[in-house]
């Protein structure tokens, strides 16, 4: 017994798939973060883009939303910090469940093959798990030794 079926996934079929993407931008060195806000605005200024949105570091490159492991943690809704174990070794993201697949404001994250459905909000929850309100919790490890205590961070 769960408790809540909001905890309980829907079974659904799995489709991984590799991607590739990068640290939360709060946690790049800040030279690094001022030559992405630079790139942004260059973007936000070309006419290359016509009636579509530019690509946004954040949004677009940063961290993928939806269930995944490994990968990087989103810091959505506090500043990042460094999770560490208390064993004093920084811990790497091992899972993140996500109450959605993919970001309404963009459908970069969107697969392909479901851009038709990005704007049914039932496409984007599959599973029908909703964490916390409307978040995304990660699971922490320590690399340095896997039976060390796990911690968690909801976003």
């Amino acid at each position: 017994m769960v408790g809540d079926d909001e905890y309980v996934p829907e079974p659904c079929i799995l489709h991984p798939e590799p991607v590739t993407e990068h640290e939360y931008i709060g946690l790049l060195d800040p030279g690094l973060q001022e030559r992405i806000y630079g790139w942004e605005d260059g973007q936000a200024e070309a006419d290359d883009f016509e009636d579509a949105e530019p690509p946004r570091y954040q949004t677009d490159l940063s961290t993928a939303p939806g269930w995944k492991i490994g990968g990087y943690a989103t810091w959505e809704t506090s500043d990042p910090y460094e999770v560490v174990c208390d064993c004093g070794t920084p811990m790497n993201p091992l899972l993140t469940i996500a109450s959605t697949e993919w970001e309404d404001e963009t459908i970069s994250w969107t697969p392909v093959e479901d851009r038709h459905l990005a704007e049914e909000s039932e496409a984007n929850t599959p599973t029908r798990v909703t964490v916390g309100r409307d978040g995304s919790l990660s699971i922490f490890t320590c690399p340095s030794n896997p039976t060390h205590a796990h911690q968690i961070t909801l976003q």
